[in-house]
């Protein structure tokens, strides 16, 4: 087991991580709570969103084709979804939701995005700017280690 880093970074880093996974555990809660995966969930988000092939929802949620696929043969099994030939390329399937996983996503999808609008709006202005440009500078520094470590060799 690692040992535990008791510097002043390594404690605050260790807040962060454990605030994301707590973020993770609430939205596993609610796909649980919803009888789906986070897979299946992810999936539904995005159909909402307007992605409506495999392709492009393993490309939003970095997800890999095989999950992606196994999800969406859950949701298709649970008939909350069904797949169309797409009208640009007939190989590619377009995903829908069927009349069920239309009032499955208003029920659900959509009241968790209300909920989320409800949180946004507690906020202060400068609680979100803040918010918004912490995350976008942690994500910048992080892309740029992450380039520095694949440009390395190990």
């Amino acid at each position: 087991m690692k040992e535990k880093n008791t510097s002043a970074i390594g404690h605050s880093l260790e807040t962060y991580y454990s605030i994301c996974k707590e973020y993770e555990k609430l939205w596993a809660e609610f796909a649980k709570a919803c009888k789906l995966s986070p897979a299946e969930c992810g999936i539904l988000f995005t159909l909402r969103e307007g992605v409506d092939t495999q392709a492009e929802i393993c490309e939003e949620l970095s997800m890999p084709k095989q999950t992606a696929n196994s999800a969406i043969k859950k949701l298709e099994a649970k008939e909350l979804i069904r797949l169309l030939p797409s009208e640009k390329d007939q190989r590619t399937k377009k995903i829908c939701f069927t009349k069920d996983g239309e009032l499955f996503a208003e029920k659900n999808i959509d009241a968790i995005n209300a909920a989320e609008e409800r949180i946004w709006a507690a906020m202060t202005a400068e609680e979100k700017e803040f918010l918004i440009d912490i995350s976008r500078k942690y994500n910048r520094l992080f892309k740029q280690e992450l380039e520095e470590f694949l440009n390395h060799e190990h």
